[in-house]
């Protein structure tokens, strides 16, 4: 039974304005240039919600600190949490279909499933480097690098790449020149496997011996770190020929002007997990930061990737482009007055760079779908040299209740959990319909799905929605879809519902 498409209409007398950068550099820069020419020197007038000196809103103290290079997240140790919440739970996710991973061979592609039987074959001792001299007259040399999660300073260690060495009459010896007292002074270093300072920080009778030139615990302790040198230790899918698919993933930056940085990491969760699936199941993945907001009349929609085909999940990259306030709330929206300058001319309501982040799936869809015919163009245009990919695997992840995900982290783990799954399974099921047969992930779904207490017209309702929405397009209005893509996508959903219909009258 054919069925009709939903369409995407109510925004089409919006104003949608794009842009997609080839790289967080490139896209920053970029708009900074225009910024600096539309502005004439005036920058601080310009691009500011809040006071610069306001820790809450931009986390920094300064106007040169924001304007400054920015390379590393304001909060390392919040996304060592956020990993480290995750440990374990994609062996709990069952996915079948077109992320089967039973065909699996030994790599040195860390890209794949980490696997400790192969690592413990080659394993080694990371070094760190300690002096209690430096840590009683300076503690803070290098709190940037050593800092725990509760703030703590891990005083009196040095980075290894400041660290020199020399023949003592009892062997190596490893120091640290700074000046003392106005003088050339060195600071003679321990030799440590690294996590063994922050263990003696919060255990100081832990028994310790030396290891060769290396100072280790006597016994085992979690914060102590091994690396091996058997470089094939991960896992990977091994696939046997075929088309290599491609998916795109697209997730929003930011958020709410109350939002904490720990919110704004919290909500792009769902796609890393889901990136992490599809690289192990060899599907080739991109993740897009995006820019998304409504000021007025206008809708904003710009992008840059923060991963791309092939490369390795980067959670400091991540996390700087999507949960950083003096990124975020600051760079980006100077950058974003530029480009918006650039492409619709002079400055005005909407074209500041800021407004309201979309984050209901109300205003992201149909700004999606209409962003996409627009790359289309570009492309077709000679002004995009992305990669055209499927546009039913491009997909744009957002949670709609951010502010009681990040009450949950706080006070109802499991449910934050639950919230973050479930959107991870959302991405994860419209990339499955699109590259299994649909017997095959309606199944999976509904066992998931009864699994959990659900029922099966539950299931149904949800599959049939998930379809809907998966091939749902703007008609009217500012770049809405052209005749030719709207019959492919409509002769695409009616194959998918008819498959559908098959699977939902046996069951």
């Amino acid at each position: 039974m054919a069925q009709q498409l939903n369409t995407l209409d109510r925004w089409g007398g919006k104003n949608f304005r794009f842009a997609i950068g080839s790289s967080p550099e490139q896209f920053l820069e970029e708009g900074k240039r225009y910024f600096e020419k539309i502005t004439d020197g005036r920058g601080s007038e310009y691009a500011q919600s809040g006071p610069v000196d306001d820790p809450d809103f931009y986390q920094a103290q300064t106007y040169e600190e924001l304007k400054g290079q920015i390379d590393t997240f304001i909060d390392m140790p919040l996304v060592r949490e956020a990993i480290d919440s995750f440990d374990g739970i994609l062996e709990q996710i069952e996915m079948g279909g077109a992320f089967d991973k039973s065909r699996l061979k030994a790599t040195s592609n860390p890209q794949g499933i980490f696997d400790f039987s192969l690592a413990s074959q080659g394993l080694t001792r990371p070094a760190e480097y300690y002096s209690k001299e430096l840590a009683d007259e300076q503690p803070n040399l290098f709190y940037s690098q050593y800092t725990l999660d509760d703030g703590t300073i891990l005083s009196g260690l040095v980075p290894p790449n400041l660290v020199q060495q020399k023949k003592g009459v009892n062997g190596i010896v490893f120091y640290y020149s700074h000046p003392k007292g106005g003088k050339p002074y060195e600071y003679l270093l321990t030799q440590r496997q690294v996590g063994v300072t922050e263990a003696l920080l919060h255990n100081p009778d832990l028994q310790t011996k030396m290891f060769g030139e290396m100072q280790i615990l006597v016994d085992y302790n979690p914060l102590v770190v091994f690396r091996s040198t058997n470089k094939k230790c991960y896992l990977l899918y091994d696939k046997k020929g075929g088309k290599a698919n491609y998916v795109e993933l697209y997730v929003i930056q930011g958020g709410y002007g109350g939002m904490s940085t720990e919110g704004m990491l919290l909500k792009v969760m769902p796609v890393l997990l889901a990136a992490d699936v599809l690289q192990k199941a060899g599907i080739k993945t991109r993740i897009y930061a995006v820019r998304a907001y409504t000021a007025d009349e206008n809708f904003v929609f710009m992008t840059y990737p923060i991963k791309n085909y092939n490369e390795n999940l980067d959670w400091n990259k991540v996390a700087l482009n999507v949960a950083d306030p003096r990124i975020f709330r600051f760079q980006m929206w100077r950058a974003i007055t530029g480009w918006l300058d650039k492409g619709h001319g002079d400055i005005g309501s909407g074209n500041e760079g800021h407004g309201s982040t979309m984050i209901e799936s109300r205003y992201l869809d149909e700004t999606f779908e209409r962003y996409k015919n627009w790359a289309k163009e570009q492309r077709g245009a000679g002004q995009s040299n992305q990669k055209e990919v499927n546009r039913l695997l491009m997909i744009v992840s957002s949670i709609e209740s951010p502010f009681e995900l990040e009450e949950d982290w706080a006070n109802d783990r499991p449910k934050a959990l639950k919230t973050i799954e479930e959107e991870f399974y959302r991405i994860m099921d419209r990339i499955d319909i699109q590259l299994s047969p649909m017997s095959k992930s309606a199944n999976r779904m509904a066992q998931r799905m009864l699994g959990k207490g659900k029922t099966m017209a539950n299931v149904k309702s949800y599959i049939s929605k998930l379809i809907a929405k998966s091939f749902a397009i703007p008609t009217t209005g500012q770049y809405k879809t052209d005749p030719i893509t709207t019959q492919n996508v409509l002769e695409k959903q009616n194959a998918l519902f008819e498959a559908y219909f098959e699977w939902a009258n046996r069951n």
